[in-house]
């Protein structure tokens, strides 16, 4: 008797002769294939579209704030947004990993920048890929050499970010 590839699923010659413990177990195999591919997507279906991976507060005033990003598990991800609602205007940087390197600088406002308006929105887009090149939109302003997601640690914001200021990823 020869197996299907995949499954290792009996396929019977004309000469076989066929037994009802390999048809059982055959279909045993078939359910417990369907069953575990119906649960996966159902996982998938209950899975929110959006899922908050961090919420920071800032309840005093801070300088700087860090954004610890160790922990995320860059592959299980398309897109990644930053969101922040900053209480305060002025001028502000945002610096990956460190920031006393200024050619680690992402992204920057200039003190004119209205109230709450520091970022609408910073977009990583990982496709997936932990050892993808950091791409961030709008602008995707750093001038450091790339690197991976992998290695993509914290995020910094100096420059005062104020108490009542929520970042959110």
């Amino acid at each position: 008797m020869k197996y299907t590839e995949n499954y290792h699923l009996p396929e019977w010659e004309p000469t076989d002769r066929v037994l009802r413990t390999d048809f059982n177990d055959a279909m045993s195999d078939i359910d417990d294939a369907l069953k575990a591919n119906a649960d996966s997507v159902t996982e998938l279906a209950n899975r929110s579209r959006f899922t908050k991976l961090k919420e920071v507060n800032i309840t005093t005033n801070t300088d700087p704030v860090t954004i610890n990003l160790a922990e995320i598990n860059w592959t299980e991800w398309d897109k990644v947004h930053l969101d922040c609602f900053l209480s305060n205007s002025g001028s502000r940087h945002m610096y990956y990993n460190d920031a006393s390197q200024n050619t680690n600088r992402f992204y920057t406002v200039d003190s004119g920048a209205p109230i709450n308006m520091f970022m609408p929105r910073l977009t990583f887009d990982v496709g997936f890929n932990a050892q993808r090149a950091v791409s961030a939109s709008p602008g995707n302003r750093y001038t450091g050499s790339p690197f991976p997601y992998a290695q993509l640690q914290k995020i910094l914001i100096v420059g005062g970010v104020y108490a009542g200021s929520q970042i959110i990823l």
